[in-house]
């Protein structure tokens, strides 16, 4: 675990999970696919924020192709390991979870229904209809204020600069779940509060 340290706030009251790369294993190329999808793979901008420059109709047909594109990746995907483990502990310490992603809804259903049976996650699970999305803080103040949870009692475990950046910005605990398709993020942000390399890590920090 990187950055070692005692964890700097009494323990969390709620905790916030990104689910590509974080909930799942990585699959970095499907953002590829989507950016040559929507023809900006050589373009400085954020997928979400093209859609919203597109008029209707042309909006429409892009949604649908990243909606093709997310299905079939989600047909592949992968739990991380550990990932159940780290749910039967929270659920022990009475630490509420959800995820906020940029995803649709039917992906994170996919995951709970074919891999993480009896998982349920609390509400409000924030996907890509909520605006403005991650980096934003927002999604993750209003998932804070759903609870009747202040910031500093809320924690942020993702694995991308969007998950970090919104963490940081909405004031809570910034964890960045590294691998390999991420390092660097680690070295981008110093600000972030902990870095660690699987599930066990962040159940050791939270114990």
């Amino acid at each position: 675990m990187i950055k070692p340290q005692p964890f700097k706030l009494r323990p969390p009251r709620g905790i916030v999970f990104d689910m590509d790369g974080t909930l799942t294993r990585p699959q970095t190329q499907m953002f590829t696919d989507m950016r040559r999808a929507l023809q900006i793979e050589h373009v400085k901008i954020d997928i979400l924020d093209h859609l919203a420059t597109l008029p209707d109709k042309e909006k429409q047909l892009a949604e649908e192709k990243l909606a093709q594109i997310e299905e079939s990746y989600m047909l592949k995907t992968e739990p991380t390991v550990g990932v159940v483990e780290l749910f039967q502990f929270l659920s022990r310490k009475n630490i509420k979870y959800t995820v906020c992603t940029r995803n649709l809804m039917r992906p994170v259903l996919h995951l709970l229904e074919t891999h993480l049976k009896g998982v349920e996650f609390c509400q409000p699970v924030v996907t890509r209809s909520f605006r403005p999305a991650k980096p934003a803080a927002e999604p993750l103040l209003h998932i804070a204020a759903a609870w009747g949870f202040e910031p500093k009692d809320m924690v942020m475990v993702g694995d991308s600069r969007d998950d970090v950046l919104a963490g940081l910005a909405a004031g809570f605990t910034t964890i960045l779940l590294r691998h390999e398709d991420n390092a660097k993020v680690a070295d981008d942000f110093p600000q972030i509060d902990y870095v660690i390399h699987d599930f066990h890590e962040l159940v050791e920090l939270l114990d």
